[in-house]
């Protein structure tokens, strides 16, 4: 009586009743069996078959695994009540698991952050009697506030793999030379002469590792020129692939 029963919703007792005879009947027939076993069976396979129901449901919101096989005329151990307790555990535990990457997901903190240096017109930095760090004081975005527009210092806030890439544009002379440092080491560098054609620009990018407190910048070499307008030109990006 379970296939399509809320059709039978407000259906009297009696008639219900009248119904439940003919399922019995059908079941003593299929059988060769008593009235008495074959009402029985049919609340066995009805129970059984909820029961079924339900546990391929849970399975089904949690996993792709095929449900527990049954058999209607039998109590066989495969749906005996410890079997039943041994599945909705590995359900709770998928869940549970479930629950854990979700959670893991939420804390994972959003670092990214890209700058330029021209927050205006045209601007030309350079050339200098000494390595000097460049200030991208045009913040475009800053998830995370790792990024300091007041220094040009980026600043890990936790232990992970990040990603940083940055351009160097010039226009004139002398030649443009740039390098991103962590930790004040040459990590890499963007280099280009001037030539002919005065308008060149160079990206170099990297991927490290780095601790909490770690820092990277920037810096343009003694002698050397970059330049930048409301175009963005020359820009720094870093963010957060994966925390560690």
């Amino acid at each position: 009586m379970d296939y399509c029963n809320a059709l039978l919703a407000g259906v009297s007792k009696s008639t219900l009743n009248k119904l439940q005879y003919v399922q019995n009947l059908a079941a003593r027939i299929l059988t060769r069996s008593s009235a008495k076993s074959s009402a029985e069976l049919t609340r066995r396979t009805t129970m059984k078959f909820n029961t079924y129901l339900l546990l391929s449901f849970s399975l089904v919101l949690v996993s792709t695994a095929e449900p527990p096989v049954w058999d209607v005329e039998t109590d066989s151990d495969a749906f005996s009540f410890s079997s039943i307790y041994k599945y909705l555990s590995e359900v709770k535990a998928k869940l549970d698991n479930l629950e854990k990457k979700l959670e893991s997901k939420e804390a994972t903190p959003i670092i990214a952050f890209t700058a330029s240096l021209s927050t205006g017109p045209y601007l030309e930095m350079g050339p200098f009697p000494v390595k000097t760090t460049l200030i991208f004081k045009e913040v475009i975005s800053n998830f995370g506030n790792a990024y300091n527009p007041d220094t040009g210092i980026f600043t890990a806030p936790v232990k992970g793999i990040y990603f940083f890439s940055f351009n160097a544009y010039f226009d004139g002379t002398p030649h443009m030379y740039a390098s991103l440092i962590r930790n004040g080491q040459f990590i890499v560098s963007v280099w280009d002469n001037a030539a002919v054609d005065t308008n060149d620009s160079a990206t170099n990018s990297v991927v490290l590792q780095m601790e909490p407190e770690e820092s990277v910048h920037v810096e343009l070499f003694s002698g050397r020129v970059i330049t930048d307008d409301i175009h963005h030109y020359s820009t720094f990006t870093g963010f957060l692939m994966s925390p560690l």
